[in-house]
């Protein structure tokens, strides 16, 4: 989160109130505190009064990004994050339509987003995997956020995530995950997984590591476990190449909203069979067909 990012000041204001907040609802805070919690009300430092400058940074900056088209939510746009956390927070419905409409748009494949061939919501050449698994991230906590208020756009928002995670997983003919799955990711761009292994004791007689070995043609000798790679083109094009660092590098950002989502559904009672039954899934991730080696 940027803090020279209005909506980071917004997602931080936002995280102080929350958590007050479910101080005093959940009884911890009572007598003298929660009266303290008001008197502090007036003079601008209640939880309450956090919230509400978390919705002043929110607009300031929606007004002055002329409604947040931009249907990315990364390292360099928080905008949705404070969108979804505000939409479950407040019961202002603007922030809970601004979300429905970056969900629609990745679901529906307009406003930028398309589909490939084989299923993937894809936005971009570089790094389509961590978009889609941060749009997927932000579909899950706004589906838990209203299941009990809308129970079909719930169901809609979790059914898509999960049907982007099974892209990923291995359903769209291969893994997308370091170490795991059907014929993984082995040539990731990542120089501690390119590098040699280090010798014991550590430090001593240790291989160098340079650009010969960033060259090779072998897989990585250290395996990064877990990883996300960027990901396939909008043809569903991906070539396990150390090289291709728009397809084939890892990054936390790429792994953050990808593990969130899978967080999610490990708890959710849903399935992939009862989406399918209630007619939730729009895209269908099929075997691969031209996603290269």
């Amino acid at each position: 989160m940027k803090l020279t990012d209005e909506n980071g000041w917004s997602e931080l204001y936002r995280c102080g109130a929350e958590q007050l907040i479910a101080l005093v609802k959940g009884g911890i805070l009572e007598g003298k505190e929660t009266a303290s919690l008001k008197q502090e009300s007036d003079e601008g430092g209640s939880p309450w009064a956090l919230l509400a400058d978390a919705q002043k940074f929110w607009q300031r900056n929606k007004d002055e990004e002329g409604g947040g088209g931009y249907l990315a939510w990364n390292w360099d746009s928080s905008i949705w994050g404070a969108d979804v956390l505000l939409a479950a927070q407040t019961s202002d419905t603007k922030y809970g339509a601004e979300v429905q409409r970056f969900l629609e748009a990745w679901i529906t494949g307009t406003d930028g987003v398309t589909y490939t061939p084989n299923g993937l919501a894809w936005g971009s050449e570089w790094g389509s995997l961590r978009f889609v698994g941060n749009a997927a991230l932000i579909a899950s906590v706004y589906s838990k956020a209203i299941a009990a208020s809308d129970a079909t756009k719930a169901h809609r928002y979790s059914c898509w995530a999960r049907s982007q995670m099974k892209y990923i997983l291995g359903d769209s003919g291969r893994s997308f995950v370091v170490g795991f799955g059907k014929n993984p990711p082995t040539h990731i761009h990542h120089r501690g997984a390119s590098c040699p292994p280090e010798q014991l004791p550590w430090g001593s007689n240790n291989p160098t590591c340079d650009y010969s070995d960033f060259s090779l043609s072998t897989s990585n000798p250290n395996v990064l476990t877990g990883a996300l790679v960027g990901g396939p083109g909008k043809d569903d094009s991906y070539a396990d190449k150390r090289d291709d660092y728009q397809k084939n590098e890892v990054a936390v950002d790429y792994n953050s909203g990808f593990t969130g989502v899978l967080a999610f559904l490990a708890g959710s009672p849903d399935s992939w069979d009862q989406c399918v039954q209630r007619g939730d899934v729009v895209h269908v991730p099929t075997a691969a067909t031209n996603n290269g080696s």
